[in-house]
């Protein structure tokens, strides 16, 4: 029996051992809070909270979740249910769009954050007294004032390279 759902997928519940849901593979050996951290956007608060609303033990392992157990954790993050969390705990503080407080997962936070990062930099474009932190986000750099010499880079570093002698 294989249910498809755009946002979770079960194959068999007996002998489930990866758990499918907002695009993320979750290991189901782990226990519900390290295994609800896998979603991109649920870290440890939001995955503690999570366990305490499906009323599951803090030992509860995930490959003894059932459909409604998962179909309830789909619901909670959909649109019906965004004033289920208090502003401070979800990760889109008054949306700029919207100007609610939302919990968004996955590939939405993806382009949530790239939106923002368009917006700063057409912030930056349009007038002359903002400042450049979008192109700033653009180039990988630090955007808080930190200094950028020899701290924070990234991929492959190289050395100073001495003169022959």
């Amino acid at each position: 029996m294989v249910t498809k759902n755009n946002k979770l997928s079960i194959k068999n519940p007996k002998s489930m051992t990866f758990i499918r849901i907002f695009d993320s593979n979750i290991n189901g050996s782990l226990p519900c809070n390290f295994g609800l951290r896998n979603i991109k956007g649920v870290g440890i608060r939001m995955s503690n909270i999570l366990r305490k609303i499906l009323k599951k033990d803090i030992s509860y392992r995930l490959y003894d979740i059932e459909k409604a157990d998962l179909e309830e954790i789909v619901s909670i993050f959909g649109k019906s249910s965004r004033k289920m969390f208090p502003s401070w705990l979800v990760n889109r503080n008054t949306d700029f769009l919207t100007g609610e407080s939302i919990h968004v997962l996955s590939t939405v936070l993806d382009s949530a954050l790239q939106e923002d990062i368009k917006r700063l930099v057409i912030i930056k474009l349009n007038s002359v007294n903002r400042n450049n932190k979008g192109l700033r986000h653009l180039s990988k750099l630090k955007t808080r004032g930190q200094h950028t010499k020899s701290n924070g880079r990234r991929g492959k570093t190289l050395g100073v390279v001495r003169k022959k002698k």
